[in-house]
């Protein structure tokens, strides 16, 4: 699953984003789950194989978002969920940014 921000989605504070598959491009998500992969890659090399595709290419924003989300799950083990949120920062200069996290599920409590 990859990441990637959508310039005309409304960016509302502490609102959940989405990710979408590396492998059709159509099936999406509430959360990604991290993966290991066994040689090593560059920025450049994962946008062109998961991410770019003839009707979508990323601007420098878009790249900007995908370089968050690498260097957020980076020391993350493997199969850890992860969830991206739009959050409001700054009280004068207000600003939307994305933040990728860990996510945990809480267990379910039998209501009976």
């Amino acid at each position: 699953m990859y990441f990637v921000s959508r310039r005309n989605q409304a960016k509302e504070h502490a609102k959940p984003a989405g990710f979408f598959s590396a492998s059709d491009h159509r099936t999406r998500s509430k959360f990604g789950w991290v993966a290991v992969v066994s040689e090593e890659f560059s920025l450049d090399e994962f946008v062109e194989q998961f991410v770019n595709r003839p009707r979508v290419k990323l601007d420098e924003s878009g790249r900007s978002v995908v370089r968050q989300l690498l260097d957020a799950i980076a020391e993350l083990p493997e199969g850890t969920p992860v969830g991206a949120t739009y959050v409001e920062r700054g009280v004068e200069q207000r600003t939307i940014q994305i933040l990728f996290h860990k996510v945990f599920f809480a267990r379910r409590r039998d209501v009976s």
